[in-house]
């Protein structure tokens, strides 16, 4: 791993590069003109976009081999490994490799290559469809998440002019969640967030340079071909989000690759509630005692409607955040490990186990993939005086998209 690569929340593998060293693995690759794609993931759901991507791929007669980059969150790390990519780490025609840093060493060397950065988006940029450079050579895939952003990213430090010359690029889009679905607006949050708020040159450097791009990355993306390959559909009707047909059997089929040797939760007589909360406090949207006192009082409710409870903490919580629960409700709620993906866990769940969280994507998966009832608390929060803007708004966004696919936890389990 580069200097500087470790994150909060870093998966431990002793493969992870730099992503310079990443680029040139990937141009190398390109250069040989048998690779057809490349994918980017830096979370679990995105994961299980790229598993389901190649099983369509594959499915459709795709047979040339392609890279699967395994990217850092910009504020938390690598939240993910290759186990997370089960259907790519078994196919012999995918590469996967973990990037620690997107941007290697310190001082000079970082600024050398945050202007690498900068030079292979011009580049690109310049060689976009319409102009002289158009490739008509065997079509290049680029796939990942947001308009397959990190993808394009990719390709700007690690295509060369005559790769660019000689191949067609199209870009596919995987489902990024809720950020799919809901206004941008919603977003400038956490892009603040995620933004430096001191350190060094370097470090304000790189926050300048991702603003940039995430406006390049628009123009740069507007002059290919692009699929968007998302699980759910807006109703025409009702506004709220439904399945895509269209893609769901591939999740479905990544899903159940994931859950092949997913450890499953400890289970006793009672059905389970599998509660999936979101970093909130860690946000600064909420606080850590209304978190956790809410969290309290929804585990007590459940353990007393008979279930027990199995919290699965999101990557981006802190380590250790519900090391308390065991003393909520004795051994009828415990927490399990947050490096798991929650789809490993819903695919094991069985008829009468409920899912229950505030705001997350995962709640319409159990619900409108898994058919698991599936239950929000997130509006009790919305009472709360110290409740941040960005919650709210996405509590607000969730309910609309949800409709009636999620249930009001207070109307089944009680007040909290």
């Amino acid at each position: 791993m580069s200097e500087g690569a470790a994150g909060l929340h870093d998966v431990v593998n002793a493969d992870a590069v730099g992503f310079s060293v990443a680029a040139r693995q990937v141009g190398r690759a390109l250069a040989g003109d048998g690779i057809g794609f490349v994918a980017t993931a830096m979370s679990h759901w995105h994961a299980v976009g790229v598993d389901a991507w190649l099983h369509h791929l594959r499915s459709s007669g795709e047979e040339r081999p392609g890279v699967a980059l395994l990217m850092p969150h910009a504020r938390d790390g690598l939240l993910i490994g290759p186990d997370d990519l089960p259907l790519c780490q078994t196919d012999p025609g995918v590469t996967i490799i973990p990037v620690g840093a997107v941007f290697d060493g310190r001082g000079l060397r970082k600024w050398l290559d945050m202007l690498a950065s900068v030079f292979g988006l011009l580049r690109l940029w310049m060689m976009r469809p319409g102009r002289e450079a158009r490739g008509s050579g065997p079509t290049l895939l680029l796939g990942s998440a947001r308009n397959a952003g990190a993808a394009i990213f990719a390709l700007a430090r690690a295509g060369t002019r005559r790769v660019l010359r000689q191949r067609a690029i199209r870009l596919v889009a995987f489902d990024e969640g809720l950020g799919t679905y809901l206004e941008e607006s919603i977003w400038e949050y956490p892009r603040r967030l995620e933004r430096p708020r001191q350190g060094s040159g370097s470090d304000r450097g790189a926050s300048l340079l991702r603003l940039l791009w995430g406006r390049a990355r628009t123009a740069v993306a507007a002059g290919y071909p692009l699929e968007e390959r998302f699980i759910f559909r807006r109703d025409a009707t009702t506004g709220a989000l439904a399945p895509n047909e269209a893609v769901v059997a591939d999740y479905q089929v990544a899903m159940g690759a994931a859950h092949a040797g997913a450890p499953g939760l400890a289970r006793g007589r009672r059905p389970i509630a599998l509660v999936v909360p979101q970093p909130w406090s860690e946000t600064q949207q909420v606080s850590r005692e209304d978190e956790l006192d809410l969290m309290r009082l929804m585990a007590t409710r459940l353990v007393t409607a008979g279930f027990d409870v199995r919290i699965k903490p999101h990557p981006r919580e802190a380590p250790g955040k519900y090391g308390v629960a065991a003393t909520w409700s004795g051994d009828g709620c415990r927490a399990e490990d947050a490096a798991v993906a929650v789809e490993r866990l819903f695919a094991g769940l069985r008829p009468g186990d409920v899912v229950v969280g505030f705001n997350s994507t995962c709640l319409l998966t159990a619900s409108l993939l898994f058919g698991l009832p599936a239950y929000t608390v997130g509006g009790v929060l919305m009472a709360r005086p110290g409740t941040g803007e960005w919650y709210r708004a996405l509590q607000e966004g969730f309910t609309r998209l949800a409709g009636d696919s999620v249930g009001d936890f207070e109307s089944r389990f009680g007040t909290v």
